[in-house]
């Protein structure tokens, strides 16, 4: 009976950061999306704006084929490059399930150095389609990531309001918690001293 009631008594750990972040990063999951689609969905240039005989075609070909007017030890450093935005990718990917499981500032800051580094790549292939899509992916998982990093509480303050909140509950019984009060040790062997001391009060005004 009393471990019900204690299980009822025990507060629900809610984390007020965690959800206001949860309601904005579905903007930052678009601008990813955005970002995500425009690899296979959009054309990447086979080379540099105003040059003859590019192409659009996908990033992944992008990769494996040599642009126009590249040389070959040109093209090792590009594939780099390219390759490397997939890690930026993946990176943003990590930096959002941290943002949702936990609501930390830090996987925050992350979003943001992934939305800058993602930028500087697709800038210089904003005329065509695939950067200008990219961009506009990063673009939104920026401004929303400034917006979750404004909103958002410092890490020690979360966490000192979380364990404020779980140690003092709010709308607990009175009653109930005389009751769980009672039954403690310390409380019993109050309880059998303040019993002595009346028992012997009577005895001498008995006496």
């Amino acid at each position: 009976m009393l471990d019900g009631t204690t299980e009822k008594l025990k507060p629900r750990k809610t984390n007020r950061n965690l959800q206001t972040l949860r309601v904005l990063l579905p903007l930052v999951l678009f601008g990813y999306l955005m970002a995500l689609c425009s690899l296979p969905v959009a054309g990447w240039p086979t080379g540099q704006f105003g040059q003859q005989n590019v192409e659009l075609v996908s990033h992944f070909q992008r990769i494996t084929r040599t642009l126009v007017s590249e040389g070959d030890t040109a093209a090792l450093p590009r594939r780099i490059l390219d390759i490397a935005f997939y890690l930026v990718l993946l990176a943003g990917l990590a930096f959002m399930v941290l943002v949702w499981r936990r609501g930390k500032r830090s996987p925050m800051i992350g979003l943001l150095g992934v939305a800058i580094l993602g930028l500087s790549y697709a800038s210089g292939m904003a005329l065509f389609t695939g950067g200008f899509m990219s961009m506009c992916g990063f673009l939104l998982i920026l401004f929303g990531g400034i917006v979750m990093l404004t909103a958002a509480r410092d890490d020690d303050e979360a966490e000192t309001t979380e364990l404020n909140e779980t140690t003092e509950p709010d709308g607990a019984d009175p009653d109930q918690a005389a009751v769980l009060t009672a039954n403690e040790p310390g409380a019993m062997e109050l309880t059998s001293e303040q019993t002595d001391t009346t028992d012997l009060e009577q005895t001498s005004q008995d006496g």
